[in-house]
C-alpha cells in the first residue's frame, strides 16, 4: 500500500511575512526617510522650507490618485510582477533623485516613480496578498502584515547616511535597497488554489468558493457601506494627519519645551506598533466594523484628553492611547472592505477607498493651522476633531449593522 504524501504547510503566513516586508519596504521606510532627507534637499538644490516640503504632498497625491487604477489591474495582473514592478520604479526613482538638480524634476520622480512604487508595492499589493489567503484569522494576519515597524530604524538610518554623503548617498542606498528586494517580490503566491490550497476559513466553511468579483464598479460606488468605510476611515486618517503636524505644536502650547514636545510622536508611533497587533487581534474577536468604532471612540476621547492635560508624562501617554487607536487605520481599513466586499474585490474596493482619503490626508493640517490661525489657540481644532470622530464613530456603528453584502447579489465582474 503507498503511503501519501504529507501535506504541505499552509503557506499563508508566509504571504504574511512577505507582505510585511513588502509594506515595511515600499511605504514605511519611504515615508520616515523623507523627514530626514528634507533639510538636504533644500540645502543642496537651494529651496526654501515650503517648496522643499512639497515633494511629500506630491507622493501623497500621487498615492490616492494611483490607487484605483492599481486596484483594477490586479483582476488581470499577477500581484508579484506588480509588486516587481514597483519595486523597480523604488529603485528607478530613488536612483535619479540623488542626482536630480532641480525641483521640477524632484517633483517628477515623487510622483510618477515613487508613487508608483507606494502603490504597487504597498498600498494596494501587500493587505490584498493577506486577504486573498484569509477569511479566518484575517485581522490577526493584518495586523502582522502591515505593522510599520522599519519605521523604527528608517528616519535615524537615514539621517545617518544624509550626515557621512548627503542626499545622494541616502537615496542610492535606497534605490540599491530596492534592487536587491525584486528577486524576493517574485515569491509571492497570487492565490491559494495556484498551490492546491485554500484559504484560511472556519472548519466548517472550508470547502466554500470565494465570493465573485462584483458585477461593475458601479456595484461599488453605490453600496452605502463603502462610502460610510471611507469616511470613517477618512476621518481616522485626517486625525493621524493633524496630530503628526500639530501633536508637538500642540504640546508647545501647552508650555512644553520644544525638543520635549518632539517626543509626542515618538509616543504615537509606539503606541501605532502595538495598536496594529491589539487591534488586529479585536478585529477577529468582535468584528472590523466593531473594532472601527471602538478605535474612533478611542481616538475621541483621547483627543479629548489630551486638550485639557499639561503635564508632560500625561502628555505623553496620551500619544501612545493616541497612536494605538491611529496607527491600525490601514488593517481596519483592509479588514472593513474584506469583511464587506470579499477577496476578491478586495483591491478594486481599496482602490477607490484610498482615492476617497485624498482630502482628509491634504485637508487635515491646513484646517488646523486655519482654526488655530482664526482663534489664536488649538481649542476649535480639538472641538472639531472630536465632533468629527464621534460622527465617524456612528458611520462606524452604522456598518456593523449593515454588515456583509448579501452574497447572491453579487456576479462576475465585467
Amino acid at each position: 500500500m503507498t503511503a501519501e504524501p504529507p501535506a504541505r504547510p499552509f503557506f499563508g503566513w508566509r504571504m504574511v511575512a512577505l507582505a510585511f516586508v513588502t509594506y515595511n519596504l515600499g511605504l514605511t521606510v519611504v515615508i520616515n526617510a523623507f523627514g530626514p532627507a528634507l533639510p538636504a534637499l533644500q540645502r543642496e538644490l537651494g529651496l526654501s522650507r515650503a517648496a522643499a516640503s512639497l515633494p511629500f504632498g506630491v507622493l501623497l497625491l500621487a498615492m490616492g490618485t494611483l490607487a484605483p487604477l492599481v486596484g483594477n489591474l490586479t483582476s488581470r495582473v499577477r500581484l508579484r510582477t506588480l509588486m516587481t514592478v514597483g519595486c523597480m520604479a523604488h529603485a528607478t526613482g530613488f536612483a535619479l533623485l540623488a542626482f536630480a538638480n532641480n525641483l521640477l524634476t524632484v517633483l517628477v520622480l515623487f510622483g510618477l516613480l515613487i508613487g508608483s512604487g507606494c502603490c504597487l508595492m504597498a498600498v494596494i499589493s501587500a493587505p490584498t496578498l493577506i486577504s486573498r489567503w484569509f477569511e479566518r484569522d484575517r485581522g490577526k494576519a493584518l495586523g502582522f502584515g502591515l505593522v510599520q515597524v522599519f519605521g523604527i530604524a528608517a528616519a535615524p538610518l537615514a539621517a545617518w547616511l544624509i550626515g557621512q554623503g548627503g542626499r545622494q548617498l541616502l537615496f542610492l542606498a535606497l534605490a540599491g535597497v530596492f534592487v536587491c528586494a525584486i528577486p524576493v517580490m517574485r515569491l509571492a503566491i497570487e492565490r491559494p488554489e495556484d498551490v492546491g490550497q485554500s484559504p484560511r476559513r472556519d472548519p466548517e466553511r472550508a470547502d466554500a468558493p470565494d465570493a465573485p468579483a462584483l458585477a461593475s464598479h458601479g456595484a461599488i460606488l453605490s453600496d452605502p457601506a463603502f462610502w460610510l468605510i471611507s469616511f470613517a476611515i477618512g476621518i481616522a486618517s485626517a486625525a493621524g494627519t493633524g496630530f503628526t503636524a500639530h501633536g508637538p505644536a500642540m504640546a508647545i502650547a501647552k508650555g512644553l519645551a520644544p525638543t520635549l514636545a518632539s517626543t509626542m510622536l515618538s509616543g504615537a508611533g509606539i503606541g501605532a506598533l502595538v495598536g496594529a497587533i491589539a487591534y488586529g487581534w479585536l478585529i477577529d474577536r468582535i468584528g472590523p466594523f466593531h473594532a472601527l468604532t471602538l478605535a474612533l471612540l478611542q481616538i475621541a476621547v483621547t483627543w479629548f484628553a489630551f486638550s485639557l492635560a499639561t503635564a508632560p508624562a500625561a502628555l505623553m501617554v496620551l500619544s501612545v492611547l493616541m497612536g494605538a487607536a491611529m496607527g491600525p487605520a490601514i488593517t481596519l481599513h483592509s479588514a472593513c472592505i474584506g469583511e464587506r466586499f470579499g477577496a476578491a474585490s478586495f483591491s478594486r474596493v481599496i482602490g477607490y477607498s484610498y482615492f476617497t482619503k485624498i482630502p482628509f490626508m491634504f485637508g487635515a493640517a491646513p484646517l488646523a493651522g486655519k482654526l488655530y490661525d482664526l482663534s489664536g489657540n488649538y481649542a476649535s481644532t480639538y472641538a472639531t476633531a472630536i465632533a468629527a470622530l464621534l460622527t465617524a464613530a456612528v458611520a462606524a456603528a452604522v456598518l456593523a449593522l449593515l454588515g456583509r453584502a448579501p452574497r447572491t447579489q453579487v456576479a462576475p465582474a465585467v
